[in-house]
């Protein structure tokens, strides 16, 4: 690598995953103010992601007010918008969210590893809930699945597995193929709520799936692997089958546009190559979201 090269490549990178204020948790940076860093660091789009609500309005009016990015919203199926609730993703779907996060701090899986809905750090306390699953008591998946995969398929957006456990992914991903879903990614695959080892991610790219692989783990606070673990998970998988977020929004790291920078100088340093960034951060993602070129 040579000093600078980073910086280089993140122009026309795309980062799908997010977080902003105003958010019930601590953010430092809102919508415009991350769309706004992320344009002058030559970003192409961003994703904005919210534990509570949908964000495609408010990515409506960050990209009104930020030119030259592209800046797109999302649903995350927590308790707040109802849960698995088919209508809360077609109307989100509708305003022009882009991914359809299963649940996070309401799964199931999320509340045996943390005991709230929230995180270990975060004093923010929220009303008990009775965790999400996708699967039923007889272990399928539940039938309202069947409408979240149909509309998902008709707009032809992102499926992503959140903090869903690796029995309900096993399930999800090819029920969600059969029914017509196109674009899957396991989320954060590398984050300890949800880790999935790498045979397990090389039988979801078999089926179809993106594995997303973020900074957010890497940081100083969680340090839950090193960036040359990291490429050596990317290396198994290959690069066309991955896509690098920063998962970032949080007051112990840099802003979420800066984080982005780390994060490819940190998998440069360890080894990776700029066309193997290029793929996981430009091509990938653009695909993902439906864009061209």
């Amino acid at each position: 690598m040579r000093p600078g090269q980073a910086r280089e490549l993140l122009h026309g990178a795309i980062d799908m995953h997010i977080h902003t204020h105003p958010a019930l948790f601590p953010r430092p940076h809102d919508d415009i103010e991350v769309a706004r860093m992320a344009r002058d660091l030559g970003l192409r789009a961003i994703v904005v992601k919210n534990h509570h609500m949908g964000t495609a309005a408010r990515a409506y009016y960050a990209q009104k007010a930020v030119s030259g990015i592209q800046v797109y919203g999302a649903i995350t199926l927590n308790q707040y918008v109802g849960g698995l609730n088919p209508y809360a993703v077609e109307s989100e779907i509708a305003y022009g969210a882009r991914i359809v996060w299963m649940p996070t701090i309401t799964a199931a899986n999320h509340l045996r590893h943390f005991g709230k809905p929230g995180f270990t750090f975060y004093t923010e306390e929220f009303r008990p809930v009775e965790g999400i699953t996708v699967l039923g008591p007889d272990g399928k998946l539940r039938p309202v699945m069947k409408e979240i995969f149909d509309i998902v398929a008709q707009a032809n957006v992102v499926l992503a597995t959140a903090h869903l456990d690796h029995d309900e992914m096993r399930a999800l991903i090819p029920a969600a193929r059969a029914a017509g879903v196109q674009k899957f990614v396991v989320t954060h695959a590398n984050f300890e709520v949800s880790r999935v080892p790498v045979a397990l991610c090389k039988e979801f790219v078999a089926q179809g799936a993106i594995i997303e692989y973020c900074y957010l783990p890497m940081t100083p606070f969680w340090y839950q692997h090193s960036p040359k673990d990291l490429l050596g998970w990317i290396r198994e998988l290959g690069a066309e089958n991955v896509i690098l977020s920063t998962d970032i929004g949080n007051y112990y790291n840099p802003s979420p546009p800066e984080c982005f920078r780390v994060f490819l100088e940190t998998m440069l340093s360890a080894g990776a190559t700029p066309e193997e960034i290029v793929t996981m951060t430009h091509t990938n993602p653009a695909q993902l979201l439906g864009l061209d070129g």
